[in-house]
């Protein structure tokens, strides 16, 4: 790549940006802060990066099922469910082109909100950024946890298929005894994001958020799919203040949370069990009647059927509904022994024809 500019966005919305200009070997060339009013001046006209605090995004990776990239990419926004800290339609999520080398793909949510205040900000110094990317995704991916300084009380976590910043207590709390390694320094640290922005893996730029131009193209060969969800999974926030009281404050939060936890999972559910459910994303164990889990088993079941894909899901009080398109002479019948080994029910609809084949509805829900 050539040379460029990132720019990195502050936590908070009055404080100060930073930015540095990277040669095309990876040098930082210059660097300065950009406080709200100025404009940052680009003369040679380089690609602009704005780097988003990683404590506002959601990263996750998975394996993606699908005849087509549309497909995939719509498991992917309906997977990534399970580790949002708000309702999925005020989500904007992007999911990356390419597949690592166990065939899961990166995926990033961010508040809409959010992104539209950075992209304002922005637009007030004078910048209309060619890529959006979290901190902690532009660092190297390794097999050992690494971890780096992004500024005074900032980490940022990288391993494979493991991004995430917070500050230092949070890291340990979620790592829990996970060896922790010491932390790059910010030098070093500003270092690797200059590196790994030569081939960025994955552009909040996209859908909605889009350049001009780029939006355009997408919206030529885009299929709309619409989906039904609205679970408001407190992942971190449940965590911290489940773990950590310290005065009265706490106790009401907490107490506000296991009840939106509750109203979040199958009705009958106790207490313990949500909150178990709702932290099932961030742990990476899967509560068998979250989403994560049963979107995995319904998919994993579709595998075994030749030639079947899904065509729309939706999500309600734990039971996932799906509209599947299979070839004729075969049955949605053929996933029941896969699902009810997993301790899965399916529900089977009628069967209608359709141009190529045959489509049928499903319901799956953990027994």
């Amino acid at each position: 790549m050539s040379g460029r500019i990132l720019i990195f966005l502050p936590l908070s919305e009055d404080g100060p940006a930073e930015w540095i200009r990277v040669a095309a070997d990876d040098d930082i060339l210059d660097s300065d802060s950009l406080y709200i009013g100025e404009q940052l001046v680009n003369s040679g006209d380089d690609p602009v990066i704005a780097v988003i605090p990683g404590e506002a995004a959601t990263a996750s990776w998975t394996e993606l099922e699908g005849a087509t990239s549309a497909q995939q990419h719509a498991a992917a926004r309906y997977r990534i469910a399970d580790a949002l800290a708000l309702p999925q339609h005020q989500a904007h999520i992007a999911v990356a082109d390419g597949a690592d080398e166990d065939g899961r793909h990166l995926a990033v949510a961010v508040d809409s909100r959010a992104m539209s205040a950075w992209l304002a900000r922005l637009a007030a110094h004078g910048v209309d950024p060619d890529a959006v990317i979290p901190d902690h995704v532009l660092l190297p991916a390794a097999e050992q946890l690494r971890m780096y300084e992004i500024a005074s009380n900032r980490l940022a976590v990288r391993a494979h298929a493991k991004a995430f910043t917070a500050e230092p207590g949070l890291v340990q709390l979620i790592l829990g005894e996970t060896h922790v390694p010491e932390a790059a320094d910010p030098a070093t640290t500003r270092g690797a994001m200059a590196a790994g922005s030569a081939a960025p893996i994955i552009n909040l730029r996209s859908g909605l958020f889009a350049k001009a131009g780029q939006r355009r193209l997408e919206a030529r060969g885009r299929r709309m799919i619409l989906w039904a969800l609205a679970i408001p999974l407190l992942l971190l926030s449940v965590a911290i203040v489940h773990l950590i009281r310290t005065d009265a404050k706490a106790d009401a939060i907490a107490q506000e949370n296991e009840q939106l936890a509750l109203n979040a999972v199958p009705p009958g559910t106790d207490r313990a069990d949500a909150i178990h459910i709702l932290l099932a994303g961030e742990t990476g164990q899967s509560h068998p009647r979250s989403l994560t889990a049963t979107s995995d088993a319904l998919f994993q079941a579709v595998r075994l059927v030749p030639g079947a894909r899904i065509d729309t899901l939706q999500w309600d009080n734990g039971r996932l509904s799906a509209q599947l398109f299979l070839l004729r002479g075969s049955s949605a019948e053929a996933m029941r022994p896969t699902l009810e080994s997993g301790g899965y029910v399916l529900v089977s609809g009628a069967v209608q024809p359709v141009p190529g084949g045959l489509q049928t509805g499903v319901e799956v829900a953990f027994q």
